[in-house]
């Protein structure tokens, strides 16, 4: 991150974000957290507020169609389960990653169904409890 100007303000850390969560250094200390095929997307929430500053937002690349209960949209309810629970002051948004009608869309066509979605913080505290251990994660998942 150094060599590119950016060591003061990005940082890529080779260590589970429960472990970050826990360390007074990097709770609530990011603006943005962003996430690519790493957990279903209820477990990337619980995963990453407890690292993001009140206003926060996670990133995170998503395939698929909101509609599909069995696929995103399942994992939407889920998400939104997560947040309710977690911070009820968050908000969830999910967009094209290439928006439709663009002329991009041909030339990206393997992105037609992949989607970004945003998750905005709420401004209050997330609980010390948060994110859960692994094993707890998937004995109770959202």
């Amino acid at each position: 991150m150094a060599a590119v100007g950016l060591g003061g303000h990005v940082a890529a850390e080779p260590a589970r974000s429960e472990s970050l969560a826990s360390n007074r250094a990097d709770r609530g200390r990011w603006p943005a957290v962003t996430a690519r095929a790493v957990a279903p997307l209820a477990e990337l929430i619980e995963l990453a507020l407890p690292l993001l500053t009140g206003s926060g937002i996670l990133l995170a690349w998503k395939r698929g169609v909101v509609d599909d209960p069995s696929g995103l949209g399942g994992e939407g309810d889920a998400a939104l389960r997560a947040l309710g629970a977690i911070d009820p002051g968050g908000r969830i948004e999910i967009v094209a990653a290439v928006p439709a009608g663009s002329a991009r869309v041909a030339a990206l066509g393997d992105l037609a169904d992949h989607r970004l979605v945003i998750v905005e913080r709420g401004t209050g505290p997330i609980g010390a409890g948060w994110p859960r251990d692994p094993a707890t994660r998937r004995r109770a998942p959202w």
